[in-house]
């Protein structure tokens, strides 16, 4: 993608935008965010997350009783990288709006400063794998939970 731009030069491009004793503005902080976010995404392989999503998915199925070979997952995987590697890195790519929009420009230069080094680096490719593996928990107690509050979501919402 954009491997040509090492992560010490984005990392002193950040740090050397930074104006002291001036009010930031949207601009200053969409500008930090686009390198982070270029930064960022290049260190997460796509690719890992979506295979990621993949064994989730797969594991969801298997708890179902349903037994499922190397074969059937491999296509699976297939699929979904054919479906959603570009959609997922068009998304991850628009991030630097909404950073721009949340962050300060201090937080978007102290992500940079931190993803840029190798720790953050590592911690980068390392994240897809920790969501991954709290995904089943979650899921399993939001089904768990939600059939119980239905009577109370229908009187929220006026479902009847």
């Amino acid at each position: 993608m954009l491997r040509h731009l090492s992560a010490a030069a984005l990392a002193a491009a950040l740090l050397g935008s930074q104006t002291p004793a001036h009010a930031e503005t949207r601009e200053e902080r969409l500008a930090a965010a686009f390198l982070y976010v270029v930064l960022a995404v290049d260190d997460m392989v796509v690719d890992d997350v979506i295979r990621q999503i993949a064994a989730s998915i797969v594991a969801e199925i298997e708890a179902t009783g349903a037994r499922v070979t190397p074969e059937q997952v491999a296509e699976f995987e297939s699929l979904l990288q054919a479906e959603m590697h570009s959609p997922m890195l068009d998304i991850l790519l628009a991030q630097d709006q909404i950073m721009a929009d949340v962050l300060t420009l201090e937080e978007i230069e102290a992500l940079a400063e931190f993803y840029g080094s190798p720790v953050g680096r590592s911690v980068m490719r390392k994240l897809p794998e920790v969501v991954a593996r709290q995904q089943p928990q979650i899921m399993a107690m939001v089904q768990g939970t939600i059939p119980g509050l239905m009577p109370e979501i229908s009187r929220i919402f006026g479902l009847q």
